[in-house]
């Protein structure tokens, strides 16, 4: 990351060679080590996000900081901090700032020694640090970050008789910067949203905590500062917002989520479909098959990194309706499919029996195992929209269908009623059929949920 500096010279310039080699050898000792647990998908990681001295030239020159992880960057130098999110670049910078002499605090113990041949002996050293301060960044005003609970904090620190309106924030590569009506302020790009939540704010009197009204304000240019109304100037005062990252999720065609579901510990799964050939992937499955796919992705809940995303098809145009979870933490989908060679195990129908069948697949948790998968349907129309698992195991599923032929089993309908019926179909927990029967009437009907 070059910040505002630009890239280095090929010749002449030492310190800069230094740095951007040390800087390419820390990228890949972070994501070749594993030993240190180093985060495997985002540097938004609580428990294991550190921040890495970047570069050190000589005792007497500043301190950068890096926090890095696979898909996204901070770099943290005097007067801004450059984020790089899905490969787009976002500069914080500190308008008016009066160039922060920064400081790492609560060392991880990590150290890392570069001894670089080309350049002689000289040696590159980074320190881990838990936390970062920007000492003296306006008059009397301090900055600190730090990673908690899966958030990246920004507080600062205004001691007695400063002004905290020399605060003044600009949001470089932002398309657009407001304050949202609950208070928190949102800077959205390409890469998706930003938001900053609503700043809580205090002063301690002695031994008691007093809250202080305010909030963000943007000015006509896009500046971001704070408004406050009644703190006392001869207190220290504490303005603490936290960062949480909103993103798209997609490729460069069509996408879209179907269905969502929540496990135990508050991550995320979603399925639906898409005729995007780069969709972001993680641990997949299997890669792009046909014109249209479906998906299954799955994405932590307390920052939403992306913990596994897969394609799901054949050679035709295959789409996810719902997504649900068993006891056990597998992954159950349903859709429909018009591929002749949609992946199958373990099948109660291992091929295509109409122009398009319904589909019901297992995953393991991790997405990377697919332990059932099943075509669902007869000669005509199916498609799968609904799934439920029962409290004993059992997987149910609705959906719609014009097949006369439909395989039905101790059904309450066992015939076609109408142009479209809908189907509800019960399943054990390994995938043997229990029930299955038509459900409708003479015109058309689906179940949906």
């Amino acid at each position: 990351m070059r910040g505002e500096r630009g890239a280095p010279t090929a010749v002449g310039d030492l310190g800069s060679r230094c740095k951007w080699i040390f800087f390419l050898l820390v990228c890949l000792w972070l994501k070749g080590n594993r030993a240190e647990a180093w985060p495997s998908t985002t540097a938004w990681d609580a428990g294991r996000g550190r921040l890495f001295v970047r570069f050190v030239e000589g005792e007497n020159s500043p301190a950068e900081f890096l926090l890095t992880g696979e898909g996204y960057q901070a770099h943290f130098a005097p007067d801004h901090v450059r984020f790089v999110i899905q490969g787009h670049a976002l500069v914080l910078r500190f308008e008016g700032g009066s160039g922060a002499r920064l400081q790492g605090e609560d060392s991880s113990g990590a150290q890392l020694s570069f001894f670089l041949g080309d350049v002689g002996t000289t040696a590159l050293h980074a320190l881990g640090y838990r936390s970062i301060w920007y000492r003296e960044l306006y008059p009397g005003i301090d900055l600190r970050y730090q990673i908690d609970h899966g958030a990246l904090k920004s507080e600062f620190r205004v001691r007695p008789g400063a002004e905290p309106r020399q605060i003044r924030l600009v949001w470089e590569g932002a398309t657009r910067v407001w304050v949202r009506p609950d208070g928190s302020l949102a800077v959205e790009g390409p890469w998706g949203r930003l938001i900053e939540r609503a700043p809580s704010m205090w002063q301690e009197r002695g031994k008691v905590t007093e809250p202080v009204r305010g909030g963000f304000r943007v000015d006509r240019a896009g500046r971001v500062g704070f408004w406050l109304e009644g703190y006392d100037p001869d207190l220290p005062l504490v303005i603490d917002p936290a960062f949480e990252l909103v993103t798209y999720f997609g490729g460069s065609g069509i996408d879209k989520i179907e269905d969502a579901v929540v496990d135990s510990s508050g991550n995320i799964y979603v399925a639906g479909w898409t005729d995007s050939s780069n969709l972001p992937q993680l641990a997949p499955l299997q890669g792009r098959s046909g014109s249209v796919d479906a998906f299954v992705a799955k994405f932590r809940g307390s920052d939403g990194a992306l913990l596994f995303a897969t394609y799901l098809g054949g050679s035709g145009d295959d789409r996810a309706f719902g997504i649900r979870l068993d006891s056990t933490g597998n992954v159950w989908v349903t859709g429909w499919t018009t591929s002749s060679n949609f992946p199958t195990r373990q099948a109660l129908r291992s091929s295509l029996a109409g122009g398009r069948d319904a589909f019901v697949v297992k995953l393991s948790a991790d997405g990377q195992q697919l332990l059932f998968g099943t075509y669902l349907g007869g000669g005509g129309q199916d498609a799968g929209y609904a799934i439920a698992e029962a409290p004993n195991g059992e997987i149910w599923i609705g959906g719609e269908t014009s097949s006369l032929n439909f395989p039905t089993y101790q059904a309450l309908q066992a015939s076609l009623r109408g142009p479209l019926d809908g189907f509800l179909v019960r399943l054990t927990s390994q995938g043997s059929l229990v029930y299955s029967s038509y459900f409708g009437g003479s015109s058309q009907d689906r179940i949906q949920a």
